[in-house]
């Protein structure tokens, strides 16, 4: 089974089933299919991974940044509910900037 993993600080979101979905960089669409079943993972400062459920994936698709409209962005995480936001966090994950015209992959989820 394929892990949807989360940094730490989304661990509550998580846990409370408050988070639907989660914006990653590049293409995942091969990895993350529509109607797939994922374990969901919190990793820890320490490279731990704590399991904290199932989830199946309701849709998974790519789009430029710059094309993400506000659909995209819903039930993602406070700190990334706009495009400028999304771009801060993704710069600040992998450690380089990120552009408008970066392709990222949507996927939205429900908790099972």
């Amino acid at each position: 089974m394929e892990i949807l993993n989360f940094h730490q600080s989304y661990e509550q979101e998580i846990i409370n089933k408050t988070k639907k979905a989660t914006i990653r960089l590049g293409d995942k669409t091969d990895k993350y299919r529509d109607g797939q079943q994922v374990m969901i993972a919190v990793v820890k400062h320490d490279f731990r991974q704590d399991k904290i459920g199932e989830a199946i994936i309701e849709k998974s698709y790519s789009k430029q940044l710059k094309d993400l409209v506000e659909e995209d962005l819903a039930g993602e995480s406070e700190d990334v509910n706009s495009r400028e936001k999304l771009k801060l966090a993704l710069s600040k994950l992998h450690g380089v900037p990120i552009g408008n015209n970066a392709l990222v992959t949507v996927i939205k989820f429900y908790f099972i």
